[in-house]
């Protein structure tokens, strides 16, 4: 999408960001962000409702990821972070980003530890007297 300026001395590209369903709220261009072209850096805040995010989480190949996380938990370890803004956008960033796994980690529920087999010692028991009672033919190698 091209426009002119109000004085018709220079014409310029915008680029926009498509929200289907309108997260991005208050965006604002970082001026001191130099990423080597005539683009700028935006900042935006999200707003995400829970209820829909709970029902996309999706992988690159579409299928559903199965990350639990404990909400309270998660908004609690954000809550505790150092909310001071630095100087340097890109420190800003790192810092930022870094936090967020951090709280990630911190609130995700790990899943229970797996036995090795369903099928208990006992129940092998049973279900090897079983077969030797239907197949008594065979024997038992071990």
């Amino acid at each position: 999408m091209d426009v002119i300026t109000p004085n018709a001395r220079k014409t310029c590209e915008m680029d926009y960001v498509l929200d289907k369903r309108r997260i991005l709220k208050d965006v604002a261009v970082v001026p001191s962000f130099n990423i080597g072209s005539d683009h700028r850096l935006l900042r935006a805040k999200l707003k995400i409702i829970a209820e829909v995010e709970k029902r996309t989480p999706r992988s690159e190949n579409g299928r559903e990821l199965r990350q639990n996380i404990n909400e309270a938990e998660l908004k609690e370890a954000i809550e505790r972070q150092d909310k001071k803004v630095e100087e340097d956008i890109e420190k800003d960033y790192a810092k930022l980003t870094s936090a967020l796994e951090r709280c990630i980690k911190e609130a995700e529920i790990r899943p229970v530890a797996r036995r090795e087999s369903r099928i208990t010692p006992e129940k092998k028991k049973l279900m090897d007297a079983q077969r030797m009672k239907r197949t008594p033919h065979i024997r038992k190698r071990r």
